[in-house]
């Protein structure tokens, strides 16, 4: 009975119900010394005590209902890692209807040139897809909402072909919210191939959209992630990695690198991920697209048409690129020597070695050698058909008929070119956009409306200076002939009319002078022939302004 008696009047042993925060990661007994709330260890060893941890609840979990499992897959608690990333027709739309816009995808935004964003493996996404394995994730979720989200803004924009009356139920609002949710912000946890993709293809869906604060903010997340992962070091990559992931992630890679340059042309921010500090091999499996999932170590690659392979052109582009910028890369130093208060008194390094090379030399010439050798088909786009892979050629000859001749323009303007070599060098360009096929450059507007109007701008610095009359008129047929042929594209979107307007304003500038001109020496005709003929030696040999044109091709970029 004592022993009974003695055991009821002994204390029962409870668990601590809460330990302060270094107590409960290091997983020790946490007791309070006294008030305010300081534990003997944290006293002890002179630590912060502090208290901001959150208990989870104890217990058994609640069974999810039925009404959890149908909630929407952009609800707040889609986080949680077993969240089935289901599809909901009232939301997404119909089967056959993602099916079209991912068919849509891969066959007219996979190639093209200013989106570049052919680094998703075909073969292996619609095997998933025709088998109802996608989406089985939140990354592969957010991959496809991406795809759909930018196949059915060019539907609707009339860039991509389509069925009458498909357009008109199509969400790309829906599907982009629904991609943009499925992104995680956080570099806490490394980020899967496939969210990797959905970020590259947000940041597509920024340019297309005009959306610069979409497209910034994922391209910063992206280089986040490229300094977090080690993506620009195949050497730091994981040894197990097989050649398929290795091949998408050199092509994410270099697709990323080229949006890149090419934003930092239109809107002047600089090159983050420099091509000198990327040690990524090009892309090298040129039949990627016809391998299943399990191609490995060992695999031989299906060559069986060399006239059908494309990649050989795209690494081209991105050559082309660059060469851009290194072009870009020259002319910010040579800007800032001419204003130096940008850098301030303080400075003691020169930048002079930075611009110290020919550009002509050393990016134009290597470049037209390597353009002469290459494959006609891809120095010539025949017309579309039903081949995908010839179509995927006659996009990267697009591509380089276009970006070739930009870095013309540029390599110009650092050398000390002639007026009448700018003026052809862009008259060249609207003939060789010209002799392409208008389906190809039908879905490749948008990159060709902003070479075609920063060049344009280029060129109209030179009404800043003294030109003769004969240098005017010459100056006035470049325009012109800009000014036409973006009229001849015909299409719907505002940054082309706004760019073909801007050209024909600097026709009517032109004009205004010649007039002026004209009224003002009539009659002094013959002394004005004169004139013109003593400076024309003069002015063979003036300099291409050196102008900062991401401006004219911001308002480019704005739609």
């Amino acid at each position: 009975m004592s022993t009974s008696r003695d055991k009821s009047k002994r204390s029962v042993g409870r668990r601590s119900t809460k330990a302060c925060d270094t107590c409960h990661r290091r997983g020790r007994k946490c007791q309070v010394d006294r008030e305010p709330a300081i534990c003997l260890f944290c006293r002890h060893n002179g630590l912060a005590c502090t208290w901001n941890r959150v208990p989870a609840k104890r217990g058994p979990k609640p069974k999810n209902s039925k009404s959890d499992e149908k909630r929407p897959c952009n609800s707040a608690t889609n986080d949680h890692p077993k969240t089935a990333w289901v599809l909901d027709e009232a939301v997404h739309g119909s089967r056959v209807t993602l099916t079209t816009l991912i068919r849509s995808y891969f066959d007219f935004v996979y190639p093209i040139s200013n989106d570049r964003s052919n680094y998703v493996h075909e073969q292996t996404f619609m095997e998933r897809w025709t088998s109802q394995q996608m989406p089985s994730s939140k990354a592969s979720y957010g991959l496809l909402m991406a795809m759909c989200s930018l196949a059915a803004y060019r539907i609707q924009k009339g860039i991509a072909p389509a069925t009458v009356g498909f357009a008109r139920h199509l969400k790309p609002q829906v599907y982009l919210q629904e991609a943009i949710s499925s992104v995680d912000l956080s570099l806490a946890v490394q980020k899967q191939t496939e969210e990797l993709q959905a970020v590259a293809l947000l940041c597509v869906t920024g340019l297309e959209k005009g959306d610069a604060a979409l497209l910034q903010q994922y391209l910063g997340l992206y280089h986040a992630t490229v300094a977090n992962q080690s993506l620009y070091d195949e050497n730091r990559w994981p040894p197990s990695m097989h050649d398929m992931e290795k091949e998408q992630r050199r092509r994410l890679y270099w697709y990323m690198y080229r949006l890149e340059v090419h934003t930092a042309l239109v809107m002047g921010h600089p090159v983050r991920c420099p091509e000198l500090e990327s040690l990524v091999a090009y892309p090298q499996i040129p039949d990627f697209d016809r391998f299943g999932g399990n191609y490995g170590e060992g695999s031989e690659a299906i060559n069986d048409n060399d006239e059908v392979e494309w990649l050989t052109g795209w690494n081209f582009v991105t050559d082309l690129y660059r060469g851009l910028e290194h072009l870009l890369a020259k002319f910010r130093p040579r800007r800032l020597s001419t204003h130096h208060s940008r850098i301030g008194p303080g400075s003691t390094l020169p930048t002079v070695f930075l611009i110290d090379f020919d550009p002509e030399s050393k990016i134009l010439m290597p470049l037209k050698a390597a353009l002469n050798k290459l494959p006609i088909r891809f120095r010539h786009a025949q017309p579309l058909s039903s081949n995908v892979s010839l179509n995927r050629c006659g996009f990267q000859a697009t591509n380089i008929v276009c970006t070739y001749q930009l870095v013309r323009i540029m390599v110009y303007a650092f050398s000390k070119a002639t007026f009448s070599q700018a003026c052809r060098t862009a008259i060249d360009l609207v003939e060789d956009m010209a002799s392409i096929p208008m389906d190809y450059l039908k879905w490749t507007t948008l990159a060709a409306t902003q070479e075609l109007s920063g060049i344009g701008h280029m060129l109209w610095q030179f009404m800043r200076q003294d030109l003769v009359t004969a240098d005017y008129h010459e100056l006035r047929s470049a325009l012109l002939c800009i000014k036409e042929y973006l009229e001849s594209l015909q299409s719907s979107f505002t940054y082309v009319r706004r760019a073909s307007m801007r050209m024909g304003k600097y026709v009517e500038e032109i004009d205004q002078v010649l007039l002026s001109r004209e009224r003002e020496h009539t009659h002094q005709q013959d002394s004005c022939i004169q004139k013109d003929d003593g400076m024309k030696q003069q002015q063979s040999n003036m300099p291409f302004p050196d102008q900062d044109t991401s401006h004219a091709w911001r308002d480019v970029f704005s739609d």
